[in-house]
């Protein structure tokens, strides 16, 4: 291989990214040599290291596998700026390949090569023979896009490709549809109509909304998740003073009702997982496992003993701002890594299936029930748990993570709004969404028009970070934000071990507070 394609696959966006990730790795490896830190602390780290090292070996597949496309076929350097939409058709990582893995050719790969990836002639070719050009599948069906215009934001008036939306693969039969050519293409390809290019996407964005709901089978994970989350919020309650942090101003009469009500509130739930007819037996088991994971309340005098300092009605406060914004961002961290990420990773792949389909099939995730959709988050849950256990939490962490837990399940449900029209929601909805508290319809359109900007789907207010870190490292390459969506998860538990380091004793720094 080349020095030049070398070049090619290590971009700027990877020394901005790996380099420092690379730094904390070899300081962890450094950290669990050290025989003082303790047992939970060097779990923590072990569990770090282990992430990191996941990312790094996903973004070394990428690696080994772009440079034995490259050294296999030359002429495909540089083939995402050679066509428009090279990574927006939903179901194709590469579009020149039938397995983006085994790196054979399909029809519209051959093609790209043969015409030397001059896309003014390949644009009016019919690859696939199915009676659509190139250019209609790939959303430039004048044929006007070229490669100066292959990144920076959509803007019809620049004339690039007409859209990133209603997209099919230039290698896969489609049946001809004169319907679909009549709403996906301008009527003058000369001057493009702002105003009917907008009623075309509209009609796009909303298609289906008001289709059958489609039932969506229990996962007994996200059920195991769900109960976990229960378990963790009825421990933080019952022995560590969770709802006194929530309502400060009502401490004193919480306390004497907590460890009962919460307790009574997860036996409950357990038992109406336990009744759910779908997974009876496993469903058995999780109630078994909630229930054992209760134990007896501590007397008044063994929680005092171990009890924090309250927190105040301001700390609640800046937790609950700082825990909005905080998820916001989260949002669009998620969003980015598996807007991009290939099917064939493990854990996340089927992640990134659904998360993909959405921008073929918006309405989609209106069409399931609330907790189906809601419920994809609650397999963060373990990790969630695992690092308040093993960060020795304190009350303004466990607080800031219920906080966070309640914005993501938020956020799910603002994004679901966000694809209903303004006229069938609520008054209050509508009243959050122009205040903007909540993303409206306008502003998540914008994303599904352009597809890399915009990813947060909380309130949007944090897409100015996301959109001016997105200019550095690009959208496309998940490997690099799955690192940053690492860091960014572990933040929350950094900040509080370094917080306590400054106010503890030393020998106290590490107790294990799950």
């Amino acid at each position: 291989m080349e020095p030049s394609w070398i070049a090619d696959l290590l971009t700027p966006a990877d020394a901005t990214v790996l380099v420092p990730a690379a730094a904390v790795a070899l300081i962890l490896a450094r950290r669990l040599r050290h025989r003082s830190i303790s047992r939970s602390t060097r779990c923590l780290l072990v569990m770090l290291s282990v992430m990191v090292a996941g990312a790094m070996l996903i973004d070394f597949e990428r690696v080994r596998r772009l440079a034995n496309i490259l050294a296999e076929s030359p002429a495909l350097r540089g083939r995402a700026a050679m066509v428009p939409n090279y990574a927006n058709v939903w179901f194709a990582h590469d579009i020149v390949f039938i397995n983006s893995q085994s790196g054979e050719l399909c029809d519209f790969g051959r093609d790209l090569v043969l015409k030397r990836g001059s896309w003014d002639v390949l644009c009016w070719g019919d690859s696939d023979g199915d009676g659509l050009t190139n250019g209609q599948e790939l959303g430039d069906p004048c044929c006007r896009w070229n490669a100066s215009d292959a990144s920076g934001l959509f803007d019809l008036a620049s004339r690039k490709e007409y859209r990133r939306w209603k997209l099919s693969h230039p290698s896969k039969p489609d049946t001809f549809d004169p319907d679909f050519v009549k709403a996906s293409t301008p009527e003058d390809c000369e001057l493009y109509d702002p105003e009917a290019y907008r009623k075309q996407f509209r009609t796009f964005y909303f298609a289906k909304a008001s289709d059958e709901a489609k039932k969506v089978p229990w996962s007994p994970l996200k059920l195991a998740c769900l109960a976990g989350m229960l378990v963790l919020f009825a421990r933080w309650t019952v022995f560590y003073g969770l709802l006194s942090d929530v309502f400060p101003w009502a401490s004193t009469s919480l306390d004497s009702v907590t460890s009962v009500a919460a307790a009574r509130v997860v036996v409950a739930c357990a038992a109406i997982v336990a009744a759910m007819p779908a997974y009876g037996r496993f469903a058995k088991l999780v109630r078994d496992v909630t229930l054992a994971a209760l134990p007896a309340p501590l007397s008044k005098s063994q929680r005092g003993s171990t009890a924090e300092r309250p927190l105040t009605s301001r700390e609640s406060a800046a937790l609950f701002v700082a825990s909005f914004f905080y998820m916001d961002l989260t949002s669009g961290v998620i969003h980015l890594i598996l807007d991009y990420a290939p099917f064939w990773l493990p854990g996340i792949g089927d992640l990134a299936r659904g998360f993909q389909y959405h921008h073929d099939d918006p309405t989609a995730i209106v069409r399931i029930s609330w907790y189906a959709y809601v419920s994809h988050i609650h397999v963060l849950v373990p990790v969630i748990a695992c690092l308040t256990c093993f960060s020795g939490a304190s009350r303004a962490q466990r607080l800031f993570w219920f906080f966070g837990a309640a914005f993501a399940h938020l956020f799910q449900t603002a994004h679901r709004w966000a694809h209903m029209p303004s006229d069938s929601l609520p008054w209050g909805v509508r009243s959050l969404q122009s205040c903007g508290l909540l993303i409206d319809t306008e502003a998540h359109m914008r994303h599904h028009e352009d597809l890399y900007h915009q990813f947060t789907i909380l309130s949007g207010h944090t897409d100015v970070v996301l959109d001016g870190l997105a200019r550095v490292v690009p959208p496309s390459r998940y490997d690099l934000w799955l690192v940053i969506g690492i860091a960014w998860f572990f933040l929350p538990a950094a900040l509080d071990m370094w917080g306590q380091r400054k106010r503890t004793p030393k020998d106290d720094l590490h107790h294990s507070i799950l």
